[in-house]
């Protein structure tokens, strides 16, 4: 152990010499100009490479028998390990065939006692239990689980006999009651039977009943259809013909428009015509002047119209025509 901390303290002693180089850390070539700089930096570098070299051969120097030692020492380490791996595994297999029998020991007295619950189980089944996961339950007998696993055999079986017999007097009752049941189904069966046949006469008059009803209301139906399409014919039909008489008062509407708008030309035209004669007579006599304009009224002739109202209408101006030309030759006779 002292040679140990001779040989650290030994290699620790290169910390004074790092502590020398550490600062070359700040050395710098200032450009290739720089000759002083560049010898500097490589004399620190060649130190430095120098002082690796030291460090690494004094690393396996030291080591060198320390590692000798720690291959002899897993060497040793193995052969024992191994012998005693063999003692060890022996011990464990005695050890192991001991563990089996007792764990079969164990698990032939657990067999036992689950074949002995499973008996008692299937016993108390033949009877009409309830389960609730903790009891078994018929009436006021109750078995708990816990019981069956720890009852001894004559406990279970006085427990287990006062259940029987209590099934037993609960399964007589209950045929009595089926006895009953079966009776009072069978009456009741032949009741319905008889019912059944009651309502099939029922169900076959009221079947002719409701198709008579069926027919009644279709007929009902078709009469109602047909008087609805009848009065959509007529709607149409009285739509058809407004629609008629609206297209002819449009008719002799646009109709009289068209006289009165040439009418209107006409007398337009009419107008220009005397202005023009009136200018032309303006330089005769007045007398020959109104002369001429009568016989120019006389002139003018009505147009032939095809409609009532418009041949109507062609009378009445005619009528005023007459009227001025009867008036303009009194005038004139009177100058």
């Amino acid at each position: 152990m002292d040679n140990v901390k001779q040989q650290v303290q030994k290699f620790n002693e290169y910390e004074a010499a790092i502590a020398i180089v550490l600062p070359y850390s700040e050395l710098k070539i200032n450009g290739i100009e720089d000759k002083e700089g560049a010898k500097i930096v490589r004399s620190a570098r060649i130190e430095c490479k120098k002082l690796l070299a030291s460090i690494e051969n004094d690393r396996k120097e030291i080591k060198a028998p320390f590692l000798e030692a720690c291959k002899t020492i897993d060497a040793n380490a193995k052969v024992y390990k191994e012998q005693i791996e063999v003692v060890k595994s022996h011990l464990e297999n005695e050890e192991a065939i001991v563990e089996k029998e007792l764990a079969d020991i164990e698990a032939e007295k657990q067999a036992v006692k689950d074949r002995l619950i499973q008996g008692r189980i299937n016993e108390i089944l033949t009877c009409d239990v309830l389960f609730t996961g903790f009891s078994y339950n018929l009436g006021s007998v109750q078995i708990m689980q816990t019981e069956i696993e720890n009852l001894s055999d004559e406990d279970f079986q006085i427990k287990f006999s006062e259940m029987q017999s209590l099934n037993e007097s609960l399964k007589a009752e209950r045929e009595i009651k089926e006895q009953a049941e079966k009776a009072e189904s069978e009456r009741l069966e032949k009741v319905r039977i008889e019912q059944e046949k009651k309502q099939a006469e029922i169900d076959k008059q009221m079947k002719v009943i409701e198709e008579a009803n069926t027919k009644m209301k279709a007929e009902a139906l078709r009469l109602e259809r047909e008087k609805e399409h009848a009065k959509e014919l007529q709607f149409e039909r009285d739509k058809a013909e407004k629609k008629r008489i609206q297209d002819i008062e449009d008719a002799k509407k646009a109709e009289a428009l068209r006289i009165e708008a040439e009418a209107k030309a006409k007398v337009e035209a009419e107008k220009k015509r005397i202005q023009e004669a009136e200018r032309l007579a303006a330089i005769a006599p007045d007398k020959e002047k109104l002369v001429a304009f009568r016989d120019k009224l006389n002139d003018v002739s009505m147009p032939k119209l095809s409609t009532k109202e418009a041949q109507e209408l062609s009378q009445k101006i005619g009528d005023q025509l007459d009227k001025m030309n009867k008036w303009l030759t009194d005038v004139i006779e009177s100058l």
